[in-house]
Order: structure tokens, then sequence, then C-alpha cells
């Protein structure tokens, strides 16, 4: 119900929005006349097409499944749903001018905007049972700690990292976490059908998680050989790849046609610019200390960026469907260079990092220090 509660708010805010918009955006020509407010606004919904129904929908839905369904107070419940969506769908869309002709995602700019502003009253349902109670207010799915540590102490109790959750558990989302990330397996599901349907493009997703996955693997394998040989590189981009939001801003969000780029040599390269942002994010964006916990998981923050510079992407002078040096040489030189800040973020930790004992979780308390990164994701937030 709670679930529902959300949709329902989000959905029925963006398309009650946009259909002001319409109605403002259209009106009546001036022709001397006094005409009636029905007359007027006939005249106005006349210009509401199904578009204007369903692209809010759509943005509504995915801004539903990318917020907690619990809060910590009742009316946490239906506020932040409400201004989220308003200010996702005013300021991420209509201020541009409306539908097709957005920068931004508005799921990703209302999410945003709920989290920097109602953070604090992020629950998840039950979190209290998985991990510790400290970590309730977070409303993000639980990444991996430190992968600097071979073992975490959950309230007194020792546990190997890979067993807090395992990878079947992170794949069909028997974890806590926002209500659209947590179950994989619904995600590819809809990806294959979106596939099908010819809805997405495939390139976009291949090149973010496929760049994001070497990423992970590069750090993995550096991790494994300097820091830590009893951590698994492969597990530790297994953990990465099937937890937190990656896998549904991948398929749902990034994918917008409106506000991705339009040639293929760019999709490509636009794809890579988000697994760079979210894997930049997730290694060195994360400290823990001072007994809160921050979780930048990274993947909003790397499609709104993404959304910044598609304009410059599908720029005339150097766009092209085909592949020449304009677009082959940035698909080259960002994954280099992100992958050098990688290996030395890494191996500068490897030689500065100090003495490490398990991670300490408990109800109030988190303690570490001097971490490869702290906790490895939590919602789709950055």
């Amino acid at each position: 119900l709670a679930a529902l509660r959300n949709v329902l708010l989000c959905m029925g805010t963006m398309v009650l929005a946009e259909f002001i918009f319409v109605l403002i955006k259209n009106p009546f020509p001036k022709d001397g006349n006094k005409h009636s407010f029905k007359e007027l606004f006939l005249y106005k919904v006349k210009n509401y097409q199904l578009i204007n129904f369903l692209a809010p929908t759509v943005s509504g839905l995915i801004l539903a499944l990318v917020l907690p369904c619990a809060y910590d107070y009742t009316y946490w419940a239906y506020l932040t749903p409400i201004l989220a969506s308003l200010f996702g769908m005013v300021i991420g869309k209509l201020v541009f001018g409306g539908t097709g002709q957005n920068i931004f995602n508005p799921a990703a700019v209302g999410m945003v905007f709920a989290k920097i502003s109602f953070g604090a009253h992020y629950r998840v349902a039950n979190f209290s049972s998985w991990i510790s109670g400290n970590l309730t207010e977070i409303g993000a799915t639980f990444l991996k700690m430190d992968f600097t540590q071979t073992s975490v102490v959950v309230n007194g109790v020792t546990k190997n990292l890979y067993e807090v959750y395992s990878p079947l558990d992170l794949f069909l989302g028997n974890i806590p976490g926002l209500m659209g990330e947590t179950c994989k397996l619904a995600i590819l599901i809809g990806m294959v059908y979106l596939l099908v349907r010819r809805a997405i493009d495939w390139r976009i997703i291949v090149s973010y998680l496929g760049s994001f996955t070497f990423f992970a693997l590069l750090a993995g394998v550096i991790t494994q050989f300097t820091i830590n040989p009893e951590i698994n590189c492969f597990n530790f981009v297994l953990y990465n790849l099937l937890s937190g939001g990656l896998l549904f801003g991948a398929v749902f969000m990034a994918t917008d046609p409106v506000t991705s780029p339009i040639t293929k040599p760019s999709r490509y390269l636009y794809g890579v610019i988000l697994g760079s942002i979210t894997i930049i994010i997730r290694l060195f964006g994360s400290p823990i200390g001072d007994g809160d916990v921050y979780i930048h998981e990274g993947v909003v923050t790397s499609i709104l960026i993404g959304n910044m510079v598609t304009p410059l992407l599908d720029y005339y002078k150097w766009s092209s469907n085909k592949f020449k040096r304009s677009n082959v040489i940035p698909l080259i030189a960002v994954p280099s260079l992100v992958s050098v800040i990688i290996i030395w973020g890494v191996l500068h930790i490897a030689f500065n990092r100090g003495e490490l004992g398990p991670v300490e979780i408990g109800p109030t308390i988190v303690n570490g220090e001097r971490v490869l990164t702290a906790l490895l994701g939590g919602a789709i937030n950055g």
C-alpha cells in the first residue's frame, strides 16, 4: 500500500503539473469578445495531447521507484513524493518548454531534490533487522563495506564481507532499499521488454555497464594485489554491479530518449561518461566518520551530468552517425583518463592506509579510517 501510495502521488502530481502547464502555455487568442470560462477551458484542453499524459506518467512512475516507501513521520509520506514530483517536473522539464524540450531527466531531478531536502526523513521498512538501526535513515540499498576490510562486526557479530548479503539476495532483491532498485531480476525483465519494443537503445546500457565493469575490475585487481589479497576482484565487481541503483539507472533513466544523445557514437561515449562518473564517486566519494554514514553511489549524479553534456556530444560540427576522429578520440581518451585516476587513487590509498581492523557497525557508531570506500553505494542518489 505504501508503494502504491507513492506511485499514485508521483504520477498524479506530474500529470497535473503538465496539464496546468499546457493550459498556461496555450492562451485563448484575443478577439475583443468576452468568452465564458467553459469556452476558454475547452479551447486550451484541445492542445492537451496523449503524449502530455504519457510522458509525465512514466516520469512519475520512475520517480516513485527511486524513493523509499517509508518515512520517519506519517505526513512526510505524502509531502515528499508531491514536492519531489513538482520540483522534478517544473525545474527539470517545464521551464525548458515542456515535453520533448527538457535537458534533464525529471525523475532524476526530483529524486536529488527529495534526497537533499528530505533525506533526514528517509526510512526503509525493517532495515534494522538487516544491518543496524543507525542505517535506517539512508533509505537506500546497502552496498558492501570498505573492501580494504575482510570482515565487519555487526552489533558484536563478526561476518565476512560477502556474508552480509549473498549475490542471490542482491539479484532477487531480498535486501532493503529503494523500491525500484532492489530486484535486479525484475529490472532485467523490463530491460528485455524495452529492447524488444525498441523503446531504448542498447548502446547506452552496454557502454554504461561495460565501462563501469572494466573500471570496477581494475580497482578490484589493484585492491586484491596491493591492499588485501583476501578480497577477490571478481566478487568486488559482482557486488558493485548487483548493488545499489546501477542497473535501474542504466536501464530506465540513462536511456531516456529526450535527454540522451541522438547519434550512435555519442551514445557510446555518453554511456562511458556515466560509467566513469559513477565509479569515481563510488570509490572516492563516500567518506565515513564522525559517527555518520554517507552513501554516495553516483548513478543519478552521473545521469544529470550526462544530461548536461548531451548537447555538446550532439553538436553538429563533430557529431555523426559514423565513427570518425572527432568521436573516436574522446571515446578512447575518457576511459584512459579515468583508468589513470583509479590506478593513482587506489595505489595512493594502498600506500597510505595505515593499519585497519574490522569495521564496527552498531546502532549509533561506525568506525573506520582511510578507507578505499566506506560504503560502496546506496540508492541511485549521488
